[in-house]
């Protein structure tokens, strides 16, 4: 129970540190882990989608990093193996590995629309194509 709530602190002190780092034209909301029917008009409507995942998560991809991409949100991931392995980082996800990388890729992104489109759309491809139930069922087979 002690990993959620270091999880908490830690995403609350990096909400603060890019609230900050933005300053007030920041348009910042936090929306909780479950936000039903209405989680991929958010995750698509949204400039950045920032994920920042949980301590305890260390390997697989977060299942919110899916939904994210394959609603047509661009996506800002806290580093993940297993997600860098499945997309390309810089191609289709963008992954920081420190707060002072997670600002600057921040800001950059809010700044460069055609950049976030293009990286939207290869995670979107690659998600159609390659990440389908079909094809993880077939892994499962494999290794059942």
């Amino acid at each position: 129970l002690i990993n959620p709530a270091i999880t908490d602190i830690e995403r609350k002190e990096i909400l603060d540190q890019v609230s900050v780092h933005l300053g007030n034209e920041a348009n910042l909301h936090f929306f909780p882990d479950k936000v039903g029917n209405l989680a991929p008009y958010i995750y698509s409507k949204s400039l950045v989608n920032l994920m920042i995942p949980p301590r305890v998560l260390t390997t697989g991809i977060p299942m919110q990093a899916m939904e994210v991409m394959g609603s047509r949100g661009f996506l800002l991931c806290g580093y993940q193996a297993d997600l860098a392995n499945a997309f390309i980082p810089g191609e289709e996800v963008v992954l920081f590995d420190s707060r002072q990388d997670l600002l600057e890729k921040l800001t950059y992104f809010m700044e460069h629309g055609k950049e976030r489109t293009s990286i939207t759309k290869a995670a979107l491809e690659k998600i159609r194509t390659e990440h389908t139930f079909a094809r993880r069922l077939d892994i499962l087979l494999q290794y059942g």
